[in-house]
């Protein structure tokens, strides 16, 4: 399955069997959204979508991808800017515009902790093994926190200006940043340190890994 978002809060989900979006069949349209769908995510089985919107109402809503059936909603009256299944998908993971990072559970909606920061949280990326979450803030640090207790177990600083991306390496003893500093930087999990530094020098908007 694909699926399209619009500014109107609406989004298609879209048949891709032929192995092509080109040749997809629309599935269904979905306008439950009051605000633009900035972002949309399926779950590591593709059994559940992920949608998060401006809508304050309803942010951040969790649907079943057979039917457009909707599961549960996350953070109402929080302003949103992402939102992500665990790869178990017991829990979702959201970054709202002010100073927090949640973790809800999947299907009661229920929220578990807060992860607070000292400075606006940016993003958040959750490891492979679902046991760590990796953050950013406008202050230019990364944390790196236990999922399942929200214990802070880093804090990575070294970057000079905002941390544009960041992803766990495949390995599970690394995390690897992108920063407007020019740089990349590899941490280690264990220890927090920076380990290595590539100079780029200038802006550096996005780091990927190959599996």
């Amino acid at each position: 399955r694909a699926i399209t978002h619009a500014l109107d809060g609406s989004f298609h989900l879209w048949n891709t069997e032929m192995g092509s979006v080109f040749e997809g069949k629309l599935v269904h349209l979905c306008r439950e959204h009051r605000g633009t769908v900035m972002d949309a995510s399926f779950s590591a089985d593709s059994s559940k979508l992920l949608t998060t919107s401006l809508d304050t109402s309803c942010p951040v809503l969790l649907w079943d991808p057979e039917d457009c059936r909707r599961l549960q909603s996350f953070g109402p009256g929080i302003q949103m800017r992402q939102a992500m299944l665990t790869p178990g998908g017991d829990q979702v993971v959201t970054v709202d515009v002010e100073h927090c990072v949640r973790a809800w559970e999947t299907t009661t909606g229920i929220l578990l902790r807060e992860l607070a920061h000292d400075a606006q949280a940016l993003s958040a990326s959750i490891s492979l093994d679902g046991m760590a979450v990796l953050t950013s803030s406008a202050d230019n640090i990364l944390r790196l926190w236990k999922l399942d207790s929200g214990d802070l177990m880093h804090v990575l600083s070294g970057h000079t200006d905002e941390v544009t991306s960041m992803t766990f390496h495949p390995d599970g003893e690394q995390v690897i940043s992108s920063s407007r500093d020019g740089t990349l930087r590899s941490w280690s999990m264990s220890g927090g340190e920076c380990v290595r530094t590539l100079e780029i020098g200038e802006a550096i908007t996005l780091v990927a890994l190959s599996p």
